[in-house]
């Protein structure tokens, strides 16, 4: 039930514009325990040129210096056009900001508004807590949810009209073959023993109530595990273009607007279901789960353990 509820009963009244979601300068940290204030990263990227290395950060905004959020919108007008589509498939300044702004520290506020609000079980409290005007993110998450959706559909888009160009047999405009999109998403942490019970199909499969970052790169996702401790390693299959049941299972490529694009980050929308595949492959009902215990490196050379599970993400 949590992956067919969808999310608008925190999107539909929303009180506050995004300006002033982040005018109200709400300050978080992140998990290095570095502080952020929600102005000075609105400021940043609604009305400032992007600055290569902001602050001493090494990749920050990688070749994007002296762009402004009119020019990351201008890049998908053009790939729009390029790729045939209309002008419904073009983000508005607004999604560009809020896919800019996840792209960044402002990630922490919007996933934690997210978790909050969509643990609560019953519908009318969801609903009133994302219109409490001094708590609510619903505006950038209706923006946000908004540009996963266009930019998907542009990524089908471009990869039918890539195969038709190599004599693939899509024509443009179609929807993409069920192609395999590799994405990995690392998480601190292990998982609940009820996660491993099967459920009364017989599937494994997780919900998060937040939106999901993932990256084409494995090894830039195990670089941020964490030594000595447990973590997970979503593995996951996607494809481009919807199935028969209109359920889309890629997610939006952020990297040309990203303040990290060196990530190479996809972005999963709240809700988004991962069905753990079996040995098989995805029509498989009856193997053995793809779960394994693994070990890597992380990003400061140190050496990490996680559980790699193998999933097929699925959204409407």
């Amino acid at each position: 039930m949590t992956y067919v509820r969808g999310v608008v009963e925190i999107v539909f009244a929303r009180p506050l514009t995004m300006a002033e979601e982040w005018a109200r300068d709400h300050r978080w940290t992140d998990w290095e325990g570095e502080s952020f204030g929600g102005r000075r990263e609105w400021d940043y990227v609604w009305s400032q040129p992007a600055v290569e290395g902001r602050g001493g950060i090494a990749g920050f905004d990688q070749g994007h210096g002296g762009w402004r959020l009119a020019d990351f919108r201008q890049l998908y007008v053009d790939r729009v056009a390029a790729a045939g589509g209309g002008d419904e498939l073009v983000p508005t300044l607004e999604e560009v900001a809020a896919a800019r702004l996840y792209t960044g520290p402002a990630y922490v506020k919007l996933n934690g508004f997210m978790r909050l609000v969509g643990g609560v079980a019953e519908r009318h409290w969801r609903a009133r807590l994302a219109q409490l005007p001094d708590f609510t993110y619903s505006s950038t998450v209706f923006h946000l949810i908004n540009a996963i959706r266009k930019l998907t559909q542009l990524a089908a888009l471009q990869h039918a009209r890539d195969r038709a160009q190599q004599g693939g047999g899509a024509a443009a405009g179609e929807a993409g073959e069920a192609e395999a999109v590799m994405l990995y998403r690392g998480v601190r942490g292990e998982l609940p023993d009820s996660f491993f019970e099967p459920d009364a199909q017989g599937f494994l499969t997780a919900v998060d109530f937040g939106f999901q970052s993932t990256s084409a790169d494995r090894e830039v996702t195990i670089g941020f595990m964490a030594p000595g401790a447990p973590n997970v390693l979503w593995v996951m299959h996607g494809s481009h273009g919807a199935d028969s049941a209109e359920q889309l299972h890629n997610g939006a490529v952020l990297q040309a607007l990203s303040q990290f694009p060196a990530e190479a980050e996809t972005l999963l929308p709240p809700l988004c279901m991962l069905r753990v595949l079996r040995e098989g492959g995805d029509e498989d009902t009856t193997g053995a789960f793809r779960i394994a215990d693994k070990e890597g490196t992380n990003k400061k050379g140190e050496t990490v353990r996680f559980k790699e599970i193998h999933v097929r993400p699925c959204f409407v």
